[in-house]
């Protein structure tokens, strides 16, 4: 990490030393909800209601960075350069995180080599025993599971509900081979309004 006055640059950088599997490669940025009224990503203006809601976008032409925006300062988030193998996506997202804003650079698999399912527990958080990820996978169950934590919305009470007693949330996993890194540069600007 550099600081160069109101520029802070990040590199992650991972390299498999042996293959690996991986749900995502996420570069994290977080703020206090107080400092800023409002979020921009893609156009989006996004108000924090704390409802932990996913504001997701591959990047593209239209889509390269999320603005932050309060009245004393505007904090800009954006990749510099991603390097990253075949079978990979870049992707950036904000969420309303209760009392925070949260920010992503993330890599997504597009890839999949097998599935992961989750239980998201705060006491338990990791992937469910093989025998119930087999028999999520032959019933089709895993494939309806995919992103279900980050994709929700704003859920009738019987859907949080029904979440917060099992939430279960399965991800696709990208493979690296050894030797295959991947590399993201971003960089966060904060200016005085």
């Amino acid at each position: 990490m550099a600081v160069d006055r109101n520029v802070i640059n990040r590199t992650h950088k991972f390299q498999a030393t042996t293959q690996t599997e991986l749900l995502d490669f996420v570069m994290r940025f977080v703020f206090p909800k107080a400092l800023f009224d409002k979020a921009v990503i893609a156009g989006d203006e996004v108000l924090h209601h704390d409802h932990n809601i996913y504001h997701q976008y591959a990047l593209s032409e239209t889509c390269r960075d999320v603005v932050l925006v309060g009245s004393q300062q505007r904090v800009q988030i954006a990749p510099d350069t991603i390097d990253c193998p075949k079978g990979f996506k870049p992707h950036i997202y904000v969420r309303d995180e209760k009392g925070y804003w949260i920010v992503h650079v993330r890599l997504l698999p597009t890839e999949s080599v097998r599935t992961v399912t989750k239980l998201n527990y705060s006491f338990y958080n990791r992937a469910v025993p093989q025998f119930a990820q087999r028999l999520l996978d032959v019933v089709g169950v895993s494939r309806r599971l995919l992103y279900r934590g980050e994709k929700k919305v704003v859920w009738s009470k019987w859907r949080a509900f029904v979440y917060r007693l099992l939430p279960l949330t399965s991800y696709p996993l990208g493979r690296l081979d050894v030797g295959e890194s991947i590399t993201l540069n971003a960089r966060c600007i904060v200016q005085e309004r």
